[in-house]
């Protein structure tokens, strides 16, 4: 009589973990020193849901930055390794719809990668000296000028104060393939469609997103802005 095949523990937990959600996977995840075969477990079926976008995160970073596919892989190793460390730190927001669930994750994960490749560009070996004469030094910009900092802030405020989760996902990758000085700043078609398969959608209808959230962002700086001069000139006249 021949003898059953026995599935090891690891493989049974992950099985049973396939139906979580991914906020969920992150509270096992976060439980490794209590229960780490459990933890072990919901990470691995956390990497096989988001390893392919991780991957494309790291990837195009790692082009803009000419570091290179193996840069990419390392890069991917990382941001997973720091997902599992700060697992617990994950806040659903209240969110409990899989889809909206599922970008909050993603845009959490993208900002911990671009954490990782921001800290790896930092450990690039510092570039030969600049030898400036004494006019050069003085028209150095020593930093921004303080409407363009407000500005900054501004746009930050309304992606998280107006925009939807889909529509944030949208701007987060416009601005990984933003390129200074260029008048048209869009995705490419390759990029467009991989976003259009993550968020389920068509490439048409994300340029429709993304010129609906850049319409929420400026009318959201334009009245803001209005608003806070408005203020300034308030509290000037009160101190005359």
């Amino acid at each position: 009589m021949g003898m059953e095949r026995q599935q090891s523990p690891q493989l049974d937990a992950t099985a049973s973990l396939r139906a979580e959600t991914d906020a969920d996977l992150l509270v096992y995840m976060g439980w490794r020193n209590d229960d780490p075969e459990t933890a072990r477990a919901a990470g691995s079926v956390f990497y096989d849901r988001h390893v392919r976008y991780v991957y494309g995160v790291c990837r195009k970073a790692a082009h803009k930055y000419f570091m290179g596919d193996h840069c990419a892989k390392d890069l991917t190793a990382e941001t997973f390794a720091r997902v599992y460390e700060r697992a617990g730190t994950f806040s659903p927001a209240g969110i409990t719809d899989p889809e909206p669930l599922r970008l909050r994750v993603r845009g959490w994960i993208g900002a911990i990668a671009n954490n990782i490749v921001m800290d790896a560009l930092r450990g690039r070996q510092a570039a030969p000296e600049q030898h400036l004469t004494a006019d050069a030094w003085e028209q150095q910009c020593v930093a921004p000028p303080a409407a363009k900092s407000a500005d900054v802030a501004l746009v930050r405020r309304a992606m998280d104060d107006v925009l939807d989760n889909r529509e944030r996902e949208v701007i987060r990758v416009t601005l990984l393939s933003y390129k200074p000085g260029a008048k048209q700043q869009r995705l490419s078609n390759a990029d467009s469609a991989d976003l259009a398969s993550v968020l389920q959608t068509t490439p048409d209808n994300l340029r429709k997103i993304r010129r609906s959230a850049m319409r929420k962002i400026r009318d959201y700086v334009m009245s803001h802005r209005t608003e806070t001069n408005g203020d300034d000139r308030q509290n000037a006249e009160g101190q005359q």
